[in-house]
């Protein structure tokens, strides 16, 4: 896992980030075993099996990465429209409670884009906010957060479920470094 980490960390690092400069970004990167998938500005969609995958975020001027996932496609397609001043996924009143580190290794999916995300916190004064399973902190403007999927909680109603059970299916992820009406788009099916 740390050899993956750190193979991540050097290949972003070839990549030009403004770190001098303050606007919060974040580069999202896809680990599921030994495949490895940089998501490029270029990426909207992907596929991936049904077995446990890691979210590594690499983010700049910020201490947080907002996660929308979601059955509906509308964030999505608004994203991918360039039409940010309609995106409300992030306006959500209900951002979800986990358990700190995410002990449970799962992510929350709404069937209704606007029924909730998720504020994934890199540091905290209080270690019961941060949300990703580690986090490797370069200085407060440059960390890496990892976050493993090994099941869905989808909402509402119907709980816990398995990554087989979404065979043939899209889930529309919108993400953010912390910024309400901005997201890069990504749809992935699971085959």
């Amino acid at each position: 896992m740390r050899l993956y980490i750190i193979t991540i960390l050097a290949v972003i690092s070839v990549k030009t980030y403004a770190q001098n400069d303050s606007i919060p970004s974040t580069q999202l990167t896809i680990i599921q075993g030994t495949d490895t998938t940089i998501i490029s500005q270029e990426t909207s969609q992907i596929t991936l099996k049904t077995e446990p995958f890691k979210l590594v975020f690499h983010t700049l001027n910020t201490n947080a990465v907002y996660l929308n996932c979601s059955y509906d496609s509308t964030s999505y397609l608004q994203v991918l429209s360039n039409e940010m001043d309609s995106l409300t996924c992030f306006n959500s009143p209900q951002t979800f409670s986990e358990e700190s580190q995410n002990y449970f290794h799962q992510i929350t999916i709404v069937k209704n884009v606007n029924r909730g995300y998720h504020c994934l916190f890199a540091y905290s004064h209080d270690a019961e906010f941060v949300r990703f399973d580690s986090v490797i902190i370069k200085n407060k403007n440059n960390w890496v957060g990892v976050r493993t999927v090994e099941s869905l909680y989808v909402l509402p109603g119907v709980g816990i479920t398995s990554l087989s059970a979404v065979t043939d299916r899209n889930i529309y992820f919108v993400y953010s470094p912390g910024i309400e009406k901005y997201g890069k788009g990504l749809r992935i099916k699971f085959e």
